[in-house]
C-alpha cells in the first residue's frame, strides 16, 4: 500500500486534534486525485486492488500484531503532531520500515537525533501543501524512498542500542554537570 495513518481523533482538546484532521483532510484530497491506495484511520482506499485479508481488516480493531504488519505494508508512514511533536508513531513508522513523513522538525533540537530531513524522514510544511508533491516524487523514486526508511530504521536501531544508551547517557551527565 502506498500509505498509512492510523490515528484517533477522540480527544476533547481541539488542540490534540487539530493537526491530525489537518493531515486527514489533505489526504482524502490527494488519495482521490492520486488513486492511492492506504489507510486513513478505518478507511481503506482502492480496496478492489488488494487481496490481503489483515489489510481488508482495517475497518475494525487491530491487534498489535495486525497494526505492525500493516504499517510495514506501506510506503509511508505519516505521523502529524498531536500531544507534541514526537510521537509513538514515530518510532513504529521506523520500527516497520515505513518512510516517516511529518511536518517539519527544525524548529527543535533532539538528541538522540531521530529527524534528519531527507536523510531519516521526510519532512512536509506544517499545513501539509507540500504532501502531495513530496509523496509523488518518493512514489516515483524506489531508490530514494527506500534509502530515507532504511536510514531512517538503522539510525533507531543504532540509538536504542546498548552503545547508543551509553552514549545517551554520558551526552545527559554533561547536561546535568552544567
Amino acid at each position: 500500500i502506498d500509505f498509512f495513518f492510523r490515528g484517533s481523533l477522540n480527544y476533547e482538546r481541539k488542540t490534540i486534534n487539530f493537526h491530525r484532521e489537518l493531515l486527514i483532510k489533505k489526504l482524502r484530497i490527494i488519495q482521490q486525485r492520486q488513486k492511492l491506495s492506504g489507510v486513513i484511520r478505518n478507511d481503506l482506499f482502492n480496496e478492489d486492488n488488494i487481496n490481503n485479508t489483515t489489510l481488508l481488516k482495517v475497518k475494525g480493531k487491530l491487534s498489535l500484531r495486525e497494526y505492525n504488519y500493516l504499517m510495514s505494508l506501506a510506503k509511508f508512514g505519516l505521523s502529524p503532531f498531536g500531544w507534541g511533536e514526537i510521537g509513538a508513531r514515530d518510532f513504529e513508522i521506523f520500527i516497520n520500515g515505513s518512510l516517516l513523513i511529518k511536518p517539519d522538525m527544525s524548529h527543535l533540537e533532539t538528541y538522540p537525533d531521530f529527524y534528519k530531513p531527507m536523510e531519516t524522514f521526510v519532512p512536509t510544511r506544517w499545513d501539509f501543501e507540500d504532501l502531495e508533491d513530496k509523496i509523488l516524487d518518493l512514489i516515483n523514486d524506489r531508490k530514494k524512498r527506500e534509502e530515507i526508511s532504511l536510514n531512517g530504521q538503522a539510525n533507531y536501531r543504532d540509538i536504542i542500542s546498548r552503545d547508543g544508551m551509553e552514549k545517551f547517557c554520558r551526552w545527559f551527565e554533561k547536561q546535568i554537570k552544567l
